[in-house]
């Protein structure tokens, strides 16, 4: 909303609580920097923070790029972040925003999301890692359309991901970019090499960014 909209702000704060109603800040400044279209996953008590976008910070666009992460940092109480991979660190995935990140059994994995520039590239590769720092690509291409805003979730020991989209909103590249493309497919892999669809045209309305939980024997979304 070029000229209209306040400048966004991004924020580097995290808060807990143990019942919705009261918040506790435990830190307004941690160490990663400041982004958006992250994804904080817990394995073995310990939170994994994984990479998003530093925002818009030049004008006009598309005529400049947004700084995306592919950093990985931890911790084991909101309060104190180690960096556990560096931005930019060879050996695992670009840097990118809006993917999705579960975990399954002893590893995390990484899947899709997008980056962007004139043209954003949209990712349909999976990775996985049981420590953070050393990553493992178990396929470039899962089958499924690239695509960021996704959802993920892992249920019965499968990985299933829901929905997203795919190119730019006309607002970011006007008259360059095709139409933006939302999905409403779901598919499913118990190891994250190879992907099963299940349907490519669920009964909900093709979307991106919407919300899927476990709750007992169903998936929510």
């Amino acid at each position: 909303v070029p000229g209209e909209a306040p400048p966004r702000i991004y924020s580097n704060a995290v808060w807990k609580s143990a019942d919705v109603m009261t918040w506790q800040e435990m830190t307004d400044d941690a160490p990663w920097a400041p982004r958006a279209g992250a994804v904080v996953v817990v394995k073995d008590d310990y939170m994994y923070l994984l990479v998003g976008e530093a925002g818009f910070i030049c004008d006009p666009l598309p005529e400049c790029e947004l700084p995306y992460f592919n950093d990985v940092w931890g911790s084991q109480d909101g309060a104190s972040w180690e960096q556990i991979l560096s931005n930019d660190a060879p050996g695992h995935w670009a840097p990118r925003a809006y993917f999705q990140a579960v975990v399954k059994g002893n590893s995390m994995y990484v899947l899709g999301g997008q980056d962007f520039g004139i043209m954003s590239n949209f990712f349909s590769d999976v990775w996985s890692s049981t420590d953070g720092v050393t990553w493992t690509e178990l396929t470039s291409d899962a089958g499924w359309e690239g695509r960021a805003g996704l959802r993920a979730v892992t249920f019965k020991d499968e990985i299933y991901i829901f929905g997203g989209s795919q190119f730019d909103d006309a607002a970011i590249v006007p008259g360059e970019a095709p139409p933006r493309i939302y999905y409403n497919d779901v598919w499913k892999s118990a190891d994250g090499m190879a992907w099963q669809e299940m349907t490519d045209d669920a009964p909900w309305a093709p979307r991106a960014g919407t919300v899927v939980i476990v709750k007992d024997d169903y998936m929510y979304l």
